[in-house]
């Protein structure tokens, strides 16, 4: 059940991403569909089976931690 969670959330997080490069999306819109998806992936990457799996996950969660650190850092500039 776990390992499907986490594909699930996994495709969510590719959703969201997708929406928010094209401008479907605010920031904040993907801010608050992200933050807890997040989360939840990087603590059960461990749950796909195959090496390829994980390197998605790990790559989704680069992408959507990297725009979430970028918005931040133009705050504080």
């Amino acid at each position: 059940m776990l390992s499907e969670l986490a594909e699930c959330t996994l495709l969510m997080l590719k959703v969201i991403h997708e929406m928010y490069s094209t401008q479907r999306i605010t920031y904040d819109e993907f801010v608050t569909h992200t933050r807890k998806k997040l989360q939840f992936l990087s603590e059960n990457v461990s749950q796909f089976t195959s090496e390829a799996e994980r390197e998605n996950a790990y790559d989704i969660i680069y992408k959507c931690s990297s725009i979430l650190s970028e918005h931040r850092e133009g705050y504080l500039q």
